[in-house]
């Protein structure tokens, strides 16, 4: 109770203490750090309006970009190409060999029955067909994929636009595409099955771009620079760290004290409460088992009926027994009939003494328990232990926990 008492008061006044320490730090530095704290919230906020201001020219500036930087890059193949085809008189267009392939990748279950068809420009492509690819301006790409239904074909299309580069002429391009056709009604609506297609254009003619004919293009517009994404602000930028230092270094320092004593007081009286718990969870165990005890006691009392625990078990009238309560008769050896013969390194016991050098006296009970074989020659194998000693020995051991006399 005085412990407890103790531990009570400690606690209370602990927690008085602490409550104390940070009221007047608190307000101690309140004011100063209200008014700093709603200046800088201020300073941030005009800083993160000014910043949605540079996010939006920089969404537009980067739209802009897009737009002249694709223009910078069909501006500068137009101009070398017609460089090219200027010194090579190749005209307005040249002739390239197409050669087009359809690969299923992947079928949703749409069906089998699919068709293709591909044109550049609207000339029909199949493989190793002569086509016009523009020079000076885009080329359209026009590929469909058909799946025949009877009621609605399922089809997938693709619409591409591209200039064909001249330094590329005698290299040939390769691209590929990937089309979807898509099932639109019935009861696989909603699948699809994936093609890579692949298209390649060969040249029909080489010319040797390394001779001295060849000038390289003057295009000499630059590219456009990439706007810069503006960084956004955030509040840890903008600190109250100058507000008065010293008061707040010293009740920031009480504060820490504060708060290390009331967890230290929490914990030791958390760790107080869970130790007087255990106890008692013990005293009861304790109190349990001794209850237990008590009954089976009485029932063990009630199971001899008056009799000894030799009597209940039934042991032999001539049999007694060893300090180690090992039975013996009234045989003149150590053990009785019951002693066996062991050696140091052997791995048998032995009813003869000197027999295979056996002359350590042994009980046959204990020999048994410890894995000894018997040995072949001297005596014949025993079963197991008799049930009037398995029953004498449990007896033994249950009234010694109970207490009882035996």
């Amino acid at each position: 109770m005085d412990v407890n008492r103790c531990l009570k008061k400690v606690l209370k006044y602990g927690v008085i203490y602490c409550i104390c320490i940070l009221a007047v730090a608190y307000f101690r530095i309140r004011p100063y750090t209200t008014e700093r704290r709603e200046a800088a919230r201020n300073e941030y906020n005009i800083v993160y309006l000014n910043y949605e201001s540079a996010l939006a020219d920089y969404e537009d500036a980067i739209e802009d970009y897009q737009k002249r930087a694709k223009q910078f890059e069909t501006a500068s193949i137009i101009d070398y190409n017609k460089n090219v085809s200027k010194k090579y008189d190749l005209g307005e267009s040249i002739e390239m060999r197409a050669t087009i392939s359809y690969n299923l990748i992947r079928n949703g279950g749409i069906g089998n029955d699919f068709s293709y068809s591909a044109n550049i420009n609207g000339s029909s492509l199949s493989n190793r067909t002569q086509v016009k690819i523009n020079l000076f301006r885009n080329n359209t790409l026009q590929i469909t994929i058909t799946e025949h239904d009877p009621s609605i074909d399922d089809v997938g299309e693709k619409t591409e636009t591209f200039l064909f580069p001249l330094d590329r002429l005698n290299e040939g391009t390769i691209n590929s595409y990937t089309i979807y056709a898509r099932e639109t009604r019935g009861r696989g609506a909603g699948e699809s099955a994936e093609f890579n297609v692949t298209l390649t254009l060969e040249p029909v003619r080489k010319i040797d771009l390394t001779s001295n004919r060849y000038v390289k293009s003057k295009f000499t517009e630059s590219r456009p620079t990439k706007p810069t994404k503006p960084l956004l602000p955030t509040e840890k930028d903008f600190t109250i760290s100058d507000i008065f230092a010293n008061d707040v270094a010293f009740h920031t320092i009480c504060e820490i004290l504060a708060l290390i004593f009331l967890v230290r007081i929490v914990l030791f009286a958390r760790h107080s409460i869970i130790e007087a718990r255990r106890e008692q969870e013990r005293l009861r165990k304790m109190e349990q088992e001794k209850e237990q005890r008590e009954i089976e006691r009485a029932e063990f009392i009630k199971e001899l009926s008056g009799q000894s625990i030799r009597d209940f078990c039934k042991v032999p009238t001539n049999i007694s027994f060893t300090q180690d309560n090992l039975p013996k008769d009234n045989n003149n050896r150590i053990y009785g009939s019951y002693t066996v013969y062991i050696s140091r390194s052997g791995t048998k016991y032995h009813r003869k003494c000197g027999c295979s050098s056996a002359n350590i006296p042994y009980h046959l009970f204990r020999v048994q328990s410890r894995g000894y074989a018997p040995c072949a020659r001297c005596c014949p194998p025993n079963g197991d232990l008799p049930q009037w000693y398995r029953d004498y020995i449990a007896m033994l051991e249950k009234a010694k926990r109970l207490d009882v006399q035996s």
